[in-house]
C-alpha cells in the first residue's frame, strides 16, 4: 500500500513544498536537512506497511499469522522426529546410538523378541522428514560386542516438517469462516485439520445410514495418507466426536493420469528439459486442486503446457488416451503417472 513512499519520492515531495526561490540543490542547507528525514520517513512507511499487512490473516506473513492464529487457539504444528523400528540380533540396550545416512538414531524402547531377533523403537535426533527411512543398515556409534545384525525395518511414526505458512492460513480461515457446531460437516473438518500432517479432508455424512460419517483424508503434501496418519486421525476423532456417531477414516485414492501430446518447440530446445518442467508444473496443479474439483481439466493441462518455456504449440493432447476431462470420484485425487511428449 505504501510501496511508492520511498526516500527519493519523499524527498522530492518535501522539496516541492519549499519555495522555488530557495536553494534546493544537493549540498544546500534545505536539501541536506530534508534528505536524512526522508530516509527516516521511508523506514516508518515500511514499518507501517508491515503492520497493516500483518493485522489481516489473508495478507499476513508468518510473523503476523502465527500471532493471529494463536489468538484463536490455533498453534503451529512444530516439526517432529521420526520414530522407526529397529531389528537386532542381540539386546542392544536403551539409549544406544546408531548412525546411518548421516543421521543419529537413539534406542528408546524395547518392543518385542521374535525368532531370536530383538526389536526396538528408535528416534531420530534430527527433526523432520529426513528420518523417515523404511529400511537400511545401522552402524553403532560405539562398539557393541557380539552385534552382527542391525537394521531399520519400518517406520512407526513418520517425522514431519514444521507447518507451512499457507497450511496454517488455511486452518485459520476454516476456523473463522466455517460455522462448526454439533458435529456438522464443518465440525468434522475442523477436528481432522487439528491433526498434524493432514492437508485436506472430505466429509461424507450419513454415508452408511443414520449416525455414520466417513472421512477421506490426504497428508500435508496433498498425497494419500499412510496408516500412521489415518490412525492419528481416528484417535483424535474418537476423543471429540458426538456420542452415537460411527466414524470411518480412510485415505484418498490415487487416480493415475497419463498425458500425451504432440508439441512444437523452439529449435534447439531440450525435449527432456521441457518434459521434466511440464511434469513438475502438472504435479503442482494436481496438488493445488486435490479434493477441490471432481475432474482433471484437459484445457487447464493444455494451458500449463503452453506456459512451459520453449513450447510454441501443441495438438492431440490426451488424458488417459482421451480428448476429454478425466472424471474423479469423491475419494480420488489425481496422480501423474506418465507424460509422453512428441516433437512435431
Amino acid at each position: 500500500m505504501y510501496e511508492q513512499y520511498r526516500a527519493d519520492f519523499l524527498l522530492e515531495r518535501m522539496l516541492s513544498r519549499v519555495d522555488d526561490n530557495t536553494d534546493k540543490r544537493e549540498g544546500g542547507i534545505i536539501y541536506d536537512a530534508l534528505a536524512p528525514a526522508s530516509v527516516e520517513a521511508d523506514i516508518l512507511y515500511q514499518e507501517l506497511d508491515f503492520v497493516l499487512k500483518n493485522i489481516f490473516a489473508v495478507t499476513a506473513g508468518r510473523f503476523g499469522l502465527v500471532r493471529i492464529a494463536n489468538s484463536f487457539g490455533i498453534d503451529v504444528f512444530h516439526a517432529t522426529c521420526a520414530i522407526v523400528k529397529g531389528e537386532f540380533d542381540i539386546d542392544v540396550g536403551i539409549d544406544s546410538k546408531f548412525t546411518t545416512e548421516g543421521l543419529i538414531f537413539t534406542v528408546r524402547k524395547f518392543i518385542e523378541k521374535i525368532n531370536n531377533k530383538y526389536y526396538f523403537e528408535l528416534v531420530c535426533e534430527d527433526v523432520g522428514e529426513v528420518g523417515n527411512i523404511p529400511h537400511t543398515k545401522l552402524l553403532p556409534c560405539e562398539l557393541i560386542e557380539n552385534l552382527e545384525h542391525a537394521y531399520i525395518v519400518g517406520i512407526i511414526t513418520p517425522g514431519i516438517e514444521e507447518e507451512e505458512t499457507e497450511h496454517l492460513r488455511k486452518r485459520y480461515l476454516q476456523r473463522v469462516r466455517e460455522p462448526a457446531t454439533s458435529g456438522n460437516i464443518y465440525h468434522y473438518r475442523r477436528w481432522v485439520m487439528e491433526v498434524p500432517n493432514v492437508g485436506g479432508v472430505k466429509v461424507f455424512p450419513l454415508w452408511n445410514g443414520n449416525g455414520t460419517v466417513k472421512l477421506a483424508i490426504v497428508n500435508s503434501k496433498m498425497e494419500v495418507a499412510d496408516a500412521a496418519l489415518i490412525n492419528e486421525v481416528k484417535k483424535h476423532i474418537e476423543s471429540v466426536r458426538p456420542i452415537g456417531a460411527t466414524v470411518s477414516v480412510v485415505s484418498a485414492k490415487n487416480k493415475d493420469i497419463t498425458i500425451t501430446a504432440k508439441i512444437s518447440i523452439i529449435q534447439g530446445a531440450s525435449i527432456t528439459e521441457i518434459t521434466n518442467n511440464f511434469k513438475e508444473k502438472v504435479k503442482d496443479f494436481f496438488k493445488e486442486n486435490a479434493f477441490k474439483v471432481n475432474y482433471v481439466s484437459i484445457a487447464k493441462v493444455g494451458n500449463i503446457l503452453l506456459d512451459i518455456p520453449n513450447v510454441l504449440d501443441y495438438k492431440d493432447l490426451k488424458l488417459n488416451n482421451s480428448f476429454a476431462n478425466t472424471v474423479l470420484t469423491d475419494e480420488e485425487i489425481a496422480l501423474l503417472s506418465d507424460v509422453k511428449l512428441e516433437v512435431v
